[in-house]
């Protein structure tokens, strides 16, 4: 499964990438993206919360707890590297090159704005 987790990781970022070099580049719609995060991230967190939070405390449950945390923080590295980066370098060369088609930027906004919340779900966490 996580290898799993790891090639949709890495068809997501390869995806983003790719809309953010081409110009009017289609982004993924909203329903796409909350797939992508559920299947991505946010089962493995649930798995990750919930074995924590059914351990006594002790050795195993702060091993748990630092595994949970070690991917908390390696799922905030991939959004902030893998999707707000190349967005927003999208978004700012947009702005000062030759008008693009009007839809791009805001579909590039939508999409930083939804990597936003998903960082701030992990934040939570």
């Amino acid at each position: 499964m996580v290898a799993a987790q790891q090639r949709l990781r890495a068809a997501y970022a390869a995806l983003i990438a790719k809309a953010a070099k081409e110009s009017g580049a289609t982004f993924l719609d909203e329903a796409w993206e909350e797939r992508l995060w559920k299947a991505c991230f946010h089962r493995r967190v649930d798995e990750l919360r919930k074995r924590v939070a059914g351990l006594a405390p002790g050795a195993a449950q702060k091993k748990a707890a630092s595994e949970f945390r070690a991917f908390v923080a390696e799922a905030t590295g991939f959004y902030v590297a893998s999707v707000l980066k190349p967005l927003r370098s999208a978004l700012t060369s947009s702005a000062t090159s030759a008008p693009a088609p009007a839809p791009a930027p805001v579909k590039i906004v939508g999409t930083i704005h939804r990597a936003c919340l998903r960082l701030g779900d992990l934040a939570r966490y």
